[in-house]
């Protein structure tokens, strides 16, 4: 393989990486819970809350709906998408980001 395919290659890797670490995280937004919601302290708690035969976390806070929320980031698992937020009373914690609704 000559050098010229490798840095292309490097640099094809490099770009889909960024632009990856840009979808999931692209700085913090606000957002409006479109439902009540449970909030959980990690991203795994929150994609497997009603799961029947996956042991949840405990819930450590919880939005009513209407609530204002900032996601401060968000991720994706095989079948769930899960944001970090700060909640109106402070607490930061993973809710589903299928719950929330962004504002402008």
């Amino acid at each position: 393989m000559t050098v010229a395919k490798k840095s292309t290659i490097a640099a094809v890797g490099i770009a889909l990486s960024l632009a990856a670490g840009l979808v999931l995280f692209d700085g913090s937004w606000r957002a409006v819970a479109s439902e009540d919601v449970k909030v959980f302290s990690s991203a795994y708690g929150a994609a497997y809350i009603d799961s029947l035969n996956i042991k949840t976390e405990p819930v450590i806070s919880t939005l009513k709906q209407g609530d204002e929320v900032t996601v401060m980031g968000d991720t994706l698992g095989k079948d769930y998408w899960a944001c970090y937020v700060r909640t109106p009373n402070g607490h930061y914690g993973w809710v589903l980001c299928t719950s929330l609704r962004r504002v402008s």
